[in-house]
């Protein structure tokens, strides 16, 4: 977990690279970072409250901001919908791992496993799930896209399939 949670905040202070680059690299993290959340053992402490500029200006480089969701999926219909903001999810994460990551580094695992836990279960699941599935959708419309554009050049060269 906390090798992945560096890795993370290690990108969300470098500089971006491609929209498409970003969009798949953010959806690696995104994704490990939240099956690494699901194994970590249940413990509780405070959450500490860190806002990060510099974070949110990195993912705005990604190729989208907003997306939509909806709160509670399991309501079917749903009640409620809502929006997403891709940029305000993964500073709100590097945020918090951050905080998170001093513990690590001053040799405290045990707390900093547990107060990543608690954050992850009371604050950080949502935004991070919807992050990666708005990612996902992006990804396949992207890919779809592309398989489309390669199947019109072959067929104009008389290739079939």
């Amino acid at each position: 977990m906390f090798l992945t949670a560096k890795e993370f905040c290690t990108w969300c202070k470098s500089a971006p690279g491609t929209k498409s680059e970003e969009g798949r690299r953010a959806h690696s993290l995104l994704t490990r970072l939240y099956a690494d959340a699901l194994d970590l053992d249940e413990l509780v402490k405070d959450d500490p409250d860190i806002e990060s500029k510099e974070a949110y200006a990195r993912a705005s480089a990604g190729p989208f901001q907003y997306y939509s969701s909806q709160f509670d999926p399991s309501e079917v219909p749903p009640e409620e919908h809502d929006s997403g903001d891709l940029a305000d999810d993964v500073a709100d994460i590097y945020s918090d791992l951050s905080a998170r990551l001093a513990l690590v580094d001053s040799g405290h695992m045990a707390a900093a496993q547990w107060e990543i836990r608690i954050s992850f279960l009371t604050h950080l699941g949502r935004p991070a799930s919807g992050a990666i599935r708005a990612l996902y959708c992006w990804y396949v419309d992207a890919f779809v896209a592309s398989i489309h554009i390669w199947h019109v050049r072959i067929r104009r060269r008389g290739y079939r399939s």
